[in-house]
């Protein structure tokens, strides 16, 4: 990832620059049970989901008092979550909801460390703090079937019972299969 920042030092403006990389491996397992009736389908799941997340190490090109250098870091994700699912088929209707209780189980603050590239002194900044309270993950939705192999949707996904985040998704669309 290339970073270039521009300074703006009032009487000219000065470019930083530099580059790091960014890897993110992720692995999640999901159990269920799916009871089926002739319309409906619904049943108990649980999962786990493990993450971690290194930034590389990033200097800035130059010497001068304003380039900066962060020292790598990473953070580690493990979660788990037990909820519900139910989903319909009524006709060209189809109506569908899952309900999750989520639990970050490693939830300590990332730290950055950092300074100017050209001293040795260095700072830390507390970073990103993860919720240390479980929440409610729902996702509801339905789809309608306009003709063959033409499809819309619209569905919502959302967080409850969390002061720390907040995440909520609409996504409206269309599908057309050929």
């Amino acid at each position: 990832m290339d970073i270039n920042r521009n300074i703006d030092l009032l009487g000219s403006t000065r470019i930083e620059g530099g580059s790091t990389s960014i890897t993110h491996q992720s692995s999640a397992l999901e159990v269920g049970y799916v009871f089926k009736g002739e319309n409906v389908a619904h049943g108990p799941f649980a999962g786990i989901e493990l993450n971690k997340l290194e930034v590389e190490g990033y200097v800035e090109g130059s010497l001068t008092s304003t380039a900066m250098r962060y020292d790598s870091f990473d953070r580690e994700s493990n979660m788990s979550s037990v909820g519900y699912q139910f989903s319909g088929e009524f006709g060209k209707f189809k109506p569908f909801i899952r309900a999750a209780w989520v639990n970050e189980n490693n939830n300590d603050q990332t730290t950055v460390r950092g300074g100017t590239a050209a001293f040795v002194n260095s700072f830390s900044l507390g970073g990103y703090i993860p919720s240390n309270e479980s929440y409610i993950d729902v996702n509801l939705g339905a789809s309608l079937n306009f003709s063959e192999g033409f499809d819309g949707f619209i569905s919502y996904r959302g967080r409850t019972t969390n002061d720390k985040q907040s995440n909520d998704t609409v996504n409206v669309g269309i599908r057309k299969t050929f």
